[in-house]
Formats: C-alpha cells, structure tokens, sequence
C-alpha cells in the first residue's frame, strides 16, 4: 500500500504543485528582447473554453461500435448505438416527429430562413433542405443529446429498471462515453464544424458531469479501502485541475491515506499527514470540516507530546536534544502554547543586528529607512528576489515562486510554491490571488513609491487559471522584465477584506507576510534597550524544502551604541552591524575588547546617493537660476574630506556630478573629470545674484536630527550657500539658510506627506542598475505619500520648455531596450539636461559599510555570501540558511 501511495503522492504533485510548464533558464547577461504575439506559434488544438488542450486519446481507445456489442443490457446497447453516428435533432415546437441531421455550427437556430441537411435513417446520406426561419424549432445538439439519453438511464438504474449492470459500472461506461463525445467535440470546434462562444458552456456540462461521476465512483473506493482503484480515478481527476470538487477529492484521499498509512511511533508519517493536511485544507479547500479538525487534533496530540519529551530533555540538561524536538512538535502544531513556553525558557539562539533606528512601518509599501526596508524583508516575499550575481551582476532567485517563470509573448507565466502560507492567519494560503491582488492594490495606489513600474502591467491579460499559477503580461517589451516580478506580495485578500489600501498604517505598524519570520512587536531588555523583535514564522518550514527554517530562530533589531560594542558582543547581544558610518567602523573593528570578533566589508553595489530636496511647489524654488546657484556653491569634497573621510580609513567617498552615482554607467565619462565637478563659487554667486536681485531670499534646510554627520554636514552646506551670495564679504547673504532639525519620522511626514519643507536632505536609493529617474519625477506621483516628493514637473510647479524636455527623455528611456544605442546613449543626455534645469541638488554617494561577528554565517540557498558585493537592498536574502554558532 506504501508503494502505491507514493505513486499517487508523485502523481498529485505532478499535477497541482510542481510546474506544468519547462522553466526556462537564468536571464542571459543582456536582458533580451521579448517576443511579440504569434498565433502561429501553436497548433494544439484546444477545448472551446481556451483552459487547456483538448483531451488526449486514452492508450486504448473507448470502440463505441465494439462495446455496443458485447453489452448484455438492451438499453445500454441502444444508448452506445447512438453515439456511432454522431448528428444533431431538430425538435419543432409542435408535434412528436424530430429530425435527424448533419451537425449544425450555430448552436442557436437563427430567427430568419436556414438550410439543414436531413439525414437518412441509414445515417450516412440525405438530402439539404430549407426552412423558412428558425422560429418554432429548437435544436437539440449531439453532446447534450447523450447527456440527456445518459441521464436517463442513471434514472432507471435508480429505480431498479436496469438490470444486469451496478451504478459503478454505469458510471464508468458514462464516463467513457461522455470523453468520447468530448474529444469529438474539440475536434469539431478546431474544424469549424461548431462556432461561437456558446459552444463552451455545453462542452462545460459535459466536463462537469464527468467529474461528477469520477467523484462518485472515488468516493466509492475510498469507502470500500480499495486503494489501487481510488489511485486509478484519482489520476483521472487530476487531468481536470480547474475543478475545485477535483482538486478537494484528491487531497482527501491524499489525506485519508496518509491516516491510514500512519504509524503511532514515526515522525515522518507525521510530517506526511501534516503535509496532507496542509494540501487538503489549502489547495483542496477542506479547511474547517470534520475531516479536517479530527486530522489537527491528532497533530495537535503529537506534537503536545514531543512537547513533553522536550521538557524533560531541558529538565535533565540537555538543550540541544530539547531544541530538536520542538522543532518536530512545532511542524506539526505551530500553535501550541507549550512549545512557546519552553523555548522562551531556553532561549534559543537569537540574532542581533545593529541599527541607526528601530522599524516603525514595515509593510513593503510604507518601509522608508533602511532598517523599515530589512524588516520588511524578513517577512515578506516576492514572486522573485534580485540578488548579486559575479557572473550577470544581478541574478533572480524563486521565493514565492516554485522557480524561474516560463517566458510567453510579452509576459512571464509563474508556478507558485505549494503551502506557502500568512503568518498572521492560521489557515490562509499565499496563492495566485493574493499575487494579482497585490498588483491590484498598488494599481489603486500607483503614486507610491513601491507603485513605479505597475503602468506597464497588462492587467487585462493577467489572469489566474489556477490558485498555483500566475500569468504576469506587460503592455510593452521590457528592458529588464524580470525585475517587474520583485514585487513584494502582500496578504492583499485579507486587506481587501478588512477595506484596508496597501499603505494601511495598522498593517504597517504591525504586519504579517509570508517570508520566514514574524513581527513580535517590541521589547525592552534593559531601561536603555529597546528591541524590534522577529520570531521564526512557524509555517515557513512547512514548504517544501524549508524543513526546520529558518536556522535562526529570533532576530533583533537593536540601535547600535559604538561605545557599548564591548559590552554587547561579550553578552551575544550584536552580531551584525548594518550600515555603519565610516568614521565608526574602526571603533567597532579596533576596540581592544572586542579585538578579532569582527570582519568589515565595503559594499560595493551602492545605489544610494544624497540630496537636497528642492520643494518645486514653493514659488522662490521654481528659479532656476537659484537651484543652479545653490548647487554651485556647494564644496562638496571638502565636506566629505573634513567630516566624512577619517585619516585612518581609506574611502572611496565621492562627490556627485549630476544625479546618478559617480562611478556607475549612467555618469558620463566626462562628469568623472575634474572639470566636471559641481562646485564654482564665481558661477554660484552670479546666479545666486541673479535669483534675489535686490531682495533677500530666504529658505529654510531641514535635516535629520538623529545623524549628527548630517547635521554637521547641513551646517557646512549653509555657510557655503550663504558666502557665495554675499556681494562682499562684510555683506549679509542675499540667500539665507536655515536650519531645522527633525527626529526621522517628523522628517518624514514634512517632506514625504505634508510636502512642508523647502530643502531637505535626504537619502535617495535608485532601485536597479538602470538608474531610472522616471518615477521619481513622475508629476502623477506628487501627492501626499507620493514618489516625486519634489513636485518637480507636477501641476502647479511652472515647469519651462527645458524642463518638459527632460521629461519626454524619461519617456523615451522607458520605451526602448537596446542598451548601447538608445538607453545608454539617452540617459547621458539626460545627465546634462538635469543639470540644466537642476530638480534637485546632488551631493555625494558615501560607502556602505557592514560588520559580521564571526560566529555569524551568512549564505544564500547554501552558498556563502561575498559580502563585498552584497546588494544593501538584499543583504537578508537567504536569511532562513543563516548560522549563529
């Protein structure tokens, strides 16, 4: 019985979980052209409906005139004799007389004069004959004519009228006879022997009635334990994958014989049952019924337990052994108290990672600072996530995603992971639903940062088929369209549910996803140390392949205090220090007390530039001239040299010469030169000048409070500005600055919601090597919580002809794919069109910088990370694979 078991578990799987289509390999170096619409492409011919080929000839074919012969019952006999000449009836509205005739295309007769060929009693000729309008007569197609035929003869078995024959072979002649039909239906729709849309409701019917009878007759075998016949119609059923009654019939018995397999003293029948459970619930939709509940209860009883037997492996001093088995308890009931309260006794190994502040909104589309971003990473996923590759530069690996997509015309078809389930709601999936709701939650939302791109998203020809697949199409060829499947998926059935958009902030403050851990809320360990903490997500080791992940059971985030470093790595309170200033890096690698525990890296792929905001929709700030002005003024190396550049380090620090970073592909050749510096005190005091005439102008330069390099920085950037545009040195400034420090959450509301600012500086972080500049400046995207926090380009914003210019270069950029001829080549023209018109005021690019302890592995799908090159946006990627030792 186990053999044949897991045939079928191999067989199921084959059909609902793993991928239906070939997975074309990684994206070559070059993103590649997509290819247009071909419907020559295919010839298969399909059923009326378009959800897949026409049914498949079996191995032996189902001989109507051979099994009208040998069957004994005469009214069986004479139902098979009419399925040999296949024709349709026309029934007048009158009378008992009907007619039979050649097939009909039409499957409505129409109202005005029409021809049909009468056939013959022998079936084979006949003679063309017309009437004078439809009205009157209906017609009575072959297909539903042996529905009918096929239902009455179900009725007198009923009744007992129909002898010699048991209602399960009566089932399985219905079925053979109704895929007969079936095939010769699609047959006849690929020859245009029946047109129309309306043909795809009777081929429906006819489908439906054969998973009804296949239901019955598993139901039966199920009933009477005969395994090998229940394996035989459930493969039937599994050619039917789009039928909910299917799909719940399979995993029942998928189910029930996993209960039947079961042995009392074996942890991996559990685990079978568990994943059973878990399918039948989920993608069989069985949750909440009898069979259901009494399958949890008898997980719930095991895993209680192993529960057990970890306390007593704690009580006589053996950790590791007690951590062992509540992991095996909690695969099988995530829920139960005592295991939460055993390992808080003995307090699992926890990560600690060092940041500038604490989390407040962590969902995917309110996440603003750095350490938002990483917590949203640990606990959502997308469909595919970008991670550093040495060979292509950016590679994509599958998360929610059973792997890489199929390519289609203008698209991507995905195959999603089985069991990926919400941390925040016990029975709920993560499927095809919550993908394209996602999608369309942030098409209600397209201002938002996480928003850009969604334009391109072909929303009338995504669809969903299955809850395991995902159609994602786009309106246009796509330079990189991998990078549009990134997207973080969002619980978007619960929201929609709960009327909540995707920037709720309730979710945000306190949201679940599907990724490997869970948001626990805050703790304070002492009266200074305040802790974000996230705890193992217990359903993310129920995936497949996910067994016993993540690793680490408990991260926390924590503000790191260079001068408590000694302290804290000596307790295992820090481990990894995320983005730390330059001038603090020696103080946490060189202190004696911590000397050797570790390792610093300079993240190479660096994306994030500083800015100053310049708010467009302020009159005084649509002068050219005085943004020009203030960006020539500014000596920006000088700056970096005296607070940003300590002696004992050596940085590579670099000053912006337009809007991209210095060093990437999008600069041209010639800002790298000295010459092309932006700093001219002479250029800047003329154009400054200029923008006060005989007036003083006055603005004010918001800054973070909590950074006191910033702070120091904005002071330098002031008296730069302000000694440019003195006439003479004894002279008061003809543009004044003032400065105002915010804590980071107020900086954020001014500048981002409130829009109530005039300069501001801030970070900016490009999302990809293509260094796009659209949707930052999008002038759709310039409301409250909006992208383009500038307004720049927005109503009300009084942009010129230059400016509208640069504007329709971003355009052009968005519409092309050749790198060298078109992207390249326009987005250096765009380079000099910034500067002219000058949206914002570039500053300069700082490195990154990371510190690991050396009990801290860290490694991707297994594969140890080189963390010089670790994207900043990614640095969790493969979290789950992590080891503390």
């Amino acid at each position: 019985m186990r053999k044949a078991w897991s045939y079928f578990v191999i067989f199921a799987a084959a059909f609902f979980i793993a991928q239906p289509w070939p997975l074309t390999g990684q994206e070559p170096k070059k993103p590649r052209m997509e290819e247009e619409e071909d419907p020559e492409k295919s010839k298969m011919p399909r059923t009326p409906d378009g959800k897949g080929p026409a049914p498949a000839e079996p191995a032996v074919r189902f001989d109507i005139a051979r099994e009208s012969a040998r069957a004994k019952n005469m009214r069986v006999r004479l139902f098979l004799q009419q399925l040999i000449h296949p024709h349709d009836v026309l029934l007048p509205a009158t009378g008992v007389i009907t007619y039979k005739i050649a097939l009909m295309p039409e499957r409505q007769l129409p109202d005005g004069k029409f021809s049909y060929f009468l056939l013959n009693p022998d079936m084979k000729n006949g003679e063309r004959k017309e009437l004078p309008t439809g009205n009157g007569f209906s017609l009575l197609p072959f297909e539903e004519m042996v529905l009918s035929e096929f239902d009455k003869l179900t009725a007198e078995l009923a009744t007992k009228k129909l002898d010699g024959i048991s209602k399960d072979d009566l089932n399985e002649l219905g079925v053979q006879a109704l895929q007969h039909v079936r095939r010769k239906h699609a047959a006849w729709v690929e020859q245009k022997l029946r047109i129309g849309k309306e043909w795809e409701a009777v081929d429906q019917r006819l489908r439906e009635r054969i998973v009804q009878l296949r239901r019955e007759q598993l139901k039966l075998a199920v009933d009477t334990k005969n395994w090998r016949r229940a394996d035989e119609l459930a493969s039937d059923l599994a050619n039917y994958p789009t039928e909910p009654a299917a799909r719940r019939e399979i995993f029942g018995l998928l189910l029930r014989k996993a209960m039947e397999s079961l042995a009392q003293n074996r942890d991996e029948d559990y685990l079978t049952l568990r994943d059973a459970l878990n399918q039948y619930e989920n993608a069989g939709g069985g949750g909440g019924d009898d069979l259901a509940k009494s399958v949890r209860a008898l997980l719930s009883r095991r895993a209680a337990q192993l529960a057990e037997q970890a306390r007593v492996q704690a009580d006589t001093n053996q950790p590791s052994a007690a951590f062992g088995l509540l992991k095996s308890a909690e695969l099988l009931d995530p829920e139960l108290p005592a295991i939460q309260t055993l390992r808080s006794r003995l307090r699992d190994r926890v990560l600690y990672v060092g940041v500038r502040s604490l989390p407040e909104r962590m969902s995917p589309a309110t996440a603003r600072t750095d350490a938002e971003k990483w917590a949203s990473d640990l606990m959502f996923e997308g469909p595919l996530q970008a991670v550093p590759d040495p060979e292509t530069g950016t590679r994509y690996r599958p998360e929610l995603a059973a792997g890489l997509p199929t390519l289609i015309p203008l698209g991507r078809d995905f195959t999603m992971v089985k069991n990926a389930r919400w941390a925040g709601d016990k029975h709920q999936t993560v499927d095809a639903r919550d993908v394209i709701g996602t999608l369309d939650l942030l098409k209600q939302a397209p201002h938002l940062p996480v928003a850009e791109g969604i334009d391109l998203i072909d929303f009338d020809r995504a669809r969903i088929d299955d809850p395991t697949q995902v159609r994602l199409s786009f309106k246009q060829g796509v330079f990189d369209p991998l990078r549009l499947a990134t997207f973080k998926v969002v619980p978007a059935r619960y929201l929609k549910t709960n009327g909540k958009s995707i920037d709720d902030d309730q979710f945000a403050r306190s949201p679940f996803g599907s990724g490997p851990y869970r948001y626990e809320g805050r703790e304070r360990e002492t009266q200074d140390r305040e802790t974000a903490v996230f705890r193992a997500n217990p359903y993310y080791a129920q995936r497949a392949g996910k067994l016993g992940a993540p690793n680490i059971r408990e991260i926390r985030f924590v503000v790191a205090d260079p001068s408590k470093a000694a302290a804290d790595v000596a307790a295992g309170q820090l481990h990894l220090l995320l983005d730390v200033p330059t001038t603090d890096v020696f103080r946490y690698r060189d202190d004696p007390q911590s000397a050797g525990q570790w390792r610093d890296y300079t993240l190479v792929p660096n994306r994030r530039v500083f800015m100053l905001a310049v708010n467009h929709r302020r009159p005084a700030l649509q002068n050219v001239d005085l943004r020009r002005g203030i960006a020539e003024a500014i000596d920006r190396d000088g700056i970096i040299k005296d607070l940003f550049r300590p002696d004992a380090m050596k940085v590579s620090h670099q000053a912006l010469t337009g809007p991209f970073p210095y060093g990437s592909w999008a600069t041209p050749a010639k800002a790298r030169q000295p010459e092309g510096a932006l700093f001219n005190k002479q250029l800047a005091a003329g154009l400054l000048g200029a923008a006060a005439g005989k007036g003083t102008i006055r603005l004010t330069l918001k800054y973070p409070a909590d950074d006191p390099q910033a702070g120091r920085a904005c002071g330098r950037i002031k008296d730069d500005i302000e000694n440019a545009s003195r006439k003479t040195p004894t002279q008061p400034p003809q543009v004044e600055i003032m400065l105002e420090a915010l804590p980071g959450e107020q900086l954020y509301r001014k500048v981002e919601q409130e829009h109530d600012y005039e300069l501001a500086y801030v970070p900016h972080e490009f999302g990809d090597d293509l260094y796009s500049l659209a949707g930052m400046f999008d002038p759709t995207a310039a409301g409250i919580g909006g992208r383009n926090v500038t307004g720049y380009l927005a109503p009300g914003s009084n942009p010129q002809a230059d400016d509208n210019d640069l504007r329709a270069t971003m355009e052009r950029l968005r519409s092309h794919r050749n790198f060298k001829d078109n992207v390249r080549e326009d987005t250096w023209k765009l380079h000099g069109q910034f500067l002219s018109r000058m949206p914002f005021i570039p500053l300069w690019q700082l490195d990154r910088h990371i510190l690991v302890h050396k009990n801290l592995e860290m490694s991707i799908d297994g594969v140890k990370i080189d963390l010089s090159k670790s994207d900043p946006r990614a640095i969790f990627a493969g979290v789950e694979g992590w080891r503390l030792r």
